[in-house]
């Protein structure tokens, strides 16, 4: 059950990290950089 719940938390944090870097890109493409 740890094992399962760690890897469930990993997943979310890549998520996270791959959504906020394709924020971070469109917000500078939108800016000009």
């Amino acid at each position: 059950m740890r094992a399962k719940h760690s890897g469930f938390l990993r997943n979310a944090q890549g998520a996270r990290a791959k959504n906020h870097a394709l924020t971070a890109e469109i917000y500078l493409g939108a800016r000009g950089f």
